[in-house]
C-alpha cells in the first residue's frame, strides 16, 4: 500500500448516461476539483460519445441521448482541457454489462444475451466483440496518447442464457465464469494492441465470486487493474478480508471504487455529505487494514440516474407494502392454511383472515383509510401470535399510529436467488450465524388470495451489507430472528436508514448499480459540496486535519460551486416539496376536503377556505420555481435532461396541487352541504 494518502490517485467519475453536462460548465468544475486535490477525471460517456459509422446511431452524431452533447470536437476538447490542467484523463467504454445504450437499438438487438434486457451483451457472438472493438477504436482515436483505459466489464448479470452461450457452455470445462474471462480477455488483448503501453481498468464486482484458480488461469492480474467499487457507509461496509488476500497474489496494484453521489437511493435529488464521507471513511480504515494490497488510486464514483427505490410508503389499492422475513429457516408449506393477522392500531382494533380471503377482507376493513401506511411482517418461523417477536412488533406499530400492520404467521414458500420456486432441506437452510442481511420482500393482494409463493420480489435492507448489530453478536446469534426484527423496527421508525433494493437476481441486489433507463438522481452541481467533503477526507490524514475540520456542510463558497444556482434552487425545491406533501396528505385536508366529501358535495366553505388559500401560495413557488430551474438547468445540461428533471419531479407536484386549488375553489363558494349527496 502507498504511505500517503497524498501519492495515491484521486480520480473523479463522470457519468454522462444522464443530464451530460455542458462544455463550458465542465471547465469550471475540472478547474476546482485541481484545486481540490484531484489528479484525474474519468469520462463514462455512453451515448454521449460522437460514434461513426455503423455505430452512429448509439452516440451523439444521431443524437441518441437527446441532449445534443457531444460533437467530436468537443470530446476533444473536453480530454484536452484535463489533460492541460495537470490531471490525467481516462475514457470508459462499457464493453459487456451496461450496453442498454447500444443494445436498446434494433440494428443490435440481436446481440443480447437475453432479449427482454438489453443490459448485457453475448460474448459468444462474434458481431459482439466487432462492436466492442469498434468503440473503444474509435474512442482512443481521439486519445491515441492514452495511460489509462477504463473498460466497464461489471454487473453481466444475464450470463449463459442465449442459445449460443448454452452451446459453449457444453463445451468440457467451459462455465459462465470463464465465458466472462474470455470475452474480457479478448477485449483488453485489443486495447493494447491498439496503444501497446495502455493500462486497462476494470470494475472488480464480476471477479469477487470467482475461484483463485480460474482468475490465474487467465491470467486477470496480467491483464487489467480492478478497481473494487463499495458504497456503503462505515456502519454497512462488507468486503472480506478473504477478498483482499485473493487480490493481494492476483493483482499488483489495485484502485478502489468510493461514492460522492448517486449511491443514496433512487430519485434522491440531494447528496448528504456525511453519508457519503462515511464511505470513504469505509475505505480508509479498509486500506489500513489491508496494507498489503498496493492501493495506487481511488475513483470517486458519481453516478446519475437509478434503478426504483422501494421507501416504506406505496399505493395501498394495491397493498403494495414491505414485509420482512429473516433467512435463518426456509420453509415449505401450504400457505393457504396461513392466518393474516391485520392490526389497526390507530383504531385499537385488529382482526384474522384466512389468507385466501385476506385481500378481499382487509380491502374492506371497516373505514379503512387509503392514506396510511400498511406494513407486512412474515415471521420466517412457525410461531404462536402471543411469541416475543410478534409481541414486539405490536409495541413498535403502536408509536407509528399512520399506519396497519399485517402480520402473518410464518413464511412459505421461497424464491431461491435465479427465481425459481424452491424448497429447502434443513441441511441447505441458512442457520444462525450464517446470515449477515436480512432479505426483504414485497408482494401485491393477488399474493395473498393464493397458494402461490409470498414475496415473487427480493428485496434486501442495508444495501446487502452486513447488519450493524450482526458485527457485534457471537455466531450463535448472528442474525436471529430477533436481530432481523430489530433491524426491520429500526427501518419502519427511520424508512431512510435502510432503502430496499428491487432485484431479479441475488448477485444484482449483492452488487447493485444504476442504469441507463433509470430517472435521474443527484445532479452534479448539488453534489459538488460532497465531493469536496470527501476529498477532504482522503486528503485528511496527509495534512493532520482533525476530523471535524476536514468537513464541509452541504454548501460551498460561490467560487468554488460552479452551478450553484441550480444547487441552490433543488435545495429549495426539496423543501417545498415538503410543504406541498404536507397539504395533500394533512389531516386538514382529510377531515374537511376529503374524496367521499368532495364527491357528495358535504363540504364546509370556512374551513375549505384554508385550504385554497394554502395550496394557491404553494402552486404560486411551485410555478415560480419551475421557471427559474429550467432556465438554470438549461445553462449546464441539455434541454430532454431538464425536460426530465423538470417533470420527473416538479411537474408531478404541480398537476396534484393544482388539483387540490381547482376543487377548493369550486367548494369555497358553494353553501355548507345540508346532508350527502
Amino acid at each position: 500500500m502507498n504511505n500517503s494518502k497524498s501519492e495515491m490517485m484521486k480520480i473523479v467519475h463522470l457519468d454522462m448516461k444522464g443530464a451530460p453536462m455542458k462544455v463550458d460548465y465542465l471547465e469550471k468544475v475540472f478547474q476546482v476539483i485541481k484545486s481540490w486535490g484531484v489528479t484525474g477525471v474519468l469520462l463514462e460517456w455512453e451515448d454521449t460519445f460522437p460514434y461513426t459509422g455503423e455505430l452512429d446511431e448509439i452516440g451523439s452524431v444521431k443524437n441518441a441521448g437527446g441532449d445534443n452533447l457531444y460533437s467530436l470536437a468537443e470530446v476533444t476538447h473536453l480530454l484536452a482541457c484535463v489533460k492541460q490542467l495537470g490531471m490525467e484523463p481516462i475514457q470508459l467504454v462499457q464493453t459487456f454489462g451496461h450496453m442498454e445504450f447500444a443494445l436498446k437499438h434494433p440494428a443490435f438487438r440481436e446481440l443480447r444475451e437475453m432479449d427482454q434486457a438489453p443490459a448485457v451483451m453475448c460474448p459468444t457472438k462474434s458481431k459482439s466483440l466487432q462492436l466492442v472493438m469498434a468503440m473503444v477504436d474509435q474512442a482512443l482515436q481521439v486519445q491515441p496518447d492514452a495511460t489509462y483505459f477504463h473498460i466497464g466489464a461489471d454487473e453481466v448479470w444475464h450470463a449463459g442464457i442465449c442459445t449460443d452461450c448454452q452451446a459453449k457452455l457444453g463445451e468440457d470445462k467451459m462455465t459462465k465464469s470463464k465465458l466472462y474471462l474470455e470475452h474480457v480477455k479478448r477485449v483488453v488483448l485489443h486495447v493494447k494492441s491498439r496503444v501497446p503501453n495502455i493500462s486497462v481498468l476494470m470494475w472488480d464486482d464480476m471477479l469477487r465470486p470467482m475461484d483463485a484458480e480460474t482468475l490465474i488461469e487467465y491470467a486477470i492480474g496480467d491483464l487489467a487493474i480492478p478497481v473494487i467499487w463499495h458504497y456503503s457507509t462505515v456502519e454497512c461496509f462488507g468486503l472480506t478480508k478473504e477478498m483482499f488476500n485473493i487480490y493481494t497474489h492476483l493483482f499488483s496494484k489495485v484502485f478502489v471504487g468510493t461514492a460522492f453521489k448517486g449511491a443514496n437511493g433512487s430519485c434522491q435529488v440531494l447528496s448528504p455529505a456525511a453519508r457519503y464521507v462515511s464511505n470513504h471513511e469505509a475505505w480508509l480504515s479498509h486500506m489500513k487494514e489491508n496494507e498489503r494490497v498496493n492501493f495506487i488510486g481511488v475513483i470517486l464514483t458519481g453516478w446519475s440516474s437509478a434503478i426504483t427505490h422501494i421507501s416504506g410508503r406505496q399505493a395501498m389499492g394495491a397493498v403494495l407494502k414491505h414485509f420482512v422475513t429473516c433467512p435463518t429457516r426456509r420453509i415449505s408449506l401450504d400457505v393457504s392454511k396461513i392466518n393474516v393477522h391485520f392490526h389497526d392500531f390507530k383504531g385499537g382494533r385488529s382482526k384474522v383472515f384466512p389468507i385466501n380471503k385476506a385481500a378481499r377482507g382487509i380491502l374492506s376493513f371497516d373505514n379503512l383509510d387509503k392514506n396510511r401506511n400498511i406494513y407486512m411482517f412474515v415471521h420466517g418461523f412457525a410461531t404462536y401470535m402471543n411469541h416475543p417477536i410478534a409481541d414486539l412488533v405490536r409495541r413498535t406499530f403502536k408509536a407509528v399510529p399512520n399506519s396497519y400492520l399485517i402480520l402473518i404467521d410464518h413464511s412459505a414458500y421461497t424464491n431461491d436467488f435465479d427465481g425459481k420456486k424452491k424448497s429447502y432441506k434443513r441441511e441447505e437452510q441458512i442457520r444462525s450465524g450464517v446470515a449477515d442481511y436480512v432479505e426483504v420482500y414485497h408482494c401485491d393482494h393477488g399474493a395473498l388470495g393464493t397458494k402461490s409463493v409470498l414475496g415473487d420480489i427480493d428485496f434486501f435492507v442495508n444495501k446487502g451489507s452486513a447488519q450493524p448489530q450482526c458485527k457485534s453478536l457471537t455466531p450463535s446469534n448472528k442474525c436471529s430472528h430477533n436481530v432481523c426484527v430489530s433491524m426491520w423496527m429500526a427501518s419502519v421508525a427511520h424508512r431512510d436508514w435502510f432503502p430496499a433494493r428491487n432485484c431479479d437476481k441475488y448477485e444484482a441486489f449483492k452488487n447493485w448499480r444504476y442504469d441507463h433507463y433509470a430517472t435521474l438522481c443527484e445532479l452534479l452541481p448539488v453534489a459538488l459540496p460532497s465531493l469536496a467533503s470527501c476529498l477532504k477526507v482522503l486528503h485528511r490524514d496527509h495534512d493532520g486535519i482533525p476530523m471535524e475540520h476536514a468537513l464541509c456542510e452541504d454548501i460551498l463558497p460561490s467560487h468554488e460551486w460552479p452551478g450553484e444556482e441550480v444547487a441552490r434552487s433543488i435545495h429549495t425545491f426539496v423543501i417545498l416539496r415538503e410543504r406541498a406533501i404536507g397539504l395533500l396528505t394533512s389531516e386538514m385536508v382529510r377531515t374537511w376536503l376529503n374524496p367521499w366529501q368532495i364527491a357528495r358535495r358535504y363540504t364546509v366553505p370556512v374551513h375549505v377556505e384554508g385550504i385554497r388559500v394554502t395550496a394557491h401560495h404553494i402552486l404560486s413557488e411551485l410555478v415560480v420555481l419551475k421557471a427559474d430551474l429550467t432556465n438554470s438547468l438549461l445553462r449546464i445540461t441539455g434541454a430532454r435532461s431538464t425536460d426530465e428533471w423538470v417533470h420527473s419531479y416538479i411537474e408531478p407536484l404541480i398537476t396534484k396541487v393544482t388539483r387540490l386549488c381547482r376543487i377548493a375553489d369550486e367548494r369555497v363558494v358553494c353553501e355548507a352541504g345540508v346532508k350527502p349527496m
